[in-house]
């Protein structure tokens, strides 16, 4: 990646509730606290374990095909960016 940006790979996961991300992701970007997150809602996964809401970030770039993406992105402790199938991300021809 050039200086400045940073190379983010993220799955599209047709069972995610929301679009996550490791909270130390995108370092270029703060964290934001969101109401779910001061008040301590999480998430569960499949197994039962419990979640961390750490906020969330708004990440902005392009695909590998140079269409523009802006994605807010929860931050909690997944392994891999996740990609909600049932959220609407914005996407543009720029």
């Amino acid at each position: 990646p050039s200086k400045g940006w940073e190379r983010l790979r993220v799955q599209v996961d047709s069972g995610a509730v929301d679009t996550v991300m490791p909270k130390d992701a995108v370092k270029g970007v703060p964290l934001v606290p969101t109401e779910a997150s001061r008040a301590g809602r999480g998430y569960v996964a499949a197994n039962g374990t419990k979640i961390t809401n750490y906020g969330e970030k708004s990440v902005m770039g392009y695909t590998d095909d140079w269409m523009g993406v802006t994605m807010k992105m929860t931050c909690t402790d997944v392994k891999k960016p996740l990609a909600s199938a049932h959220r609407n991300h914005v996407m543009s021809r720029t």
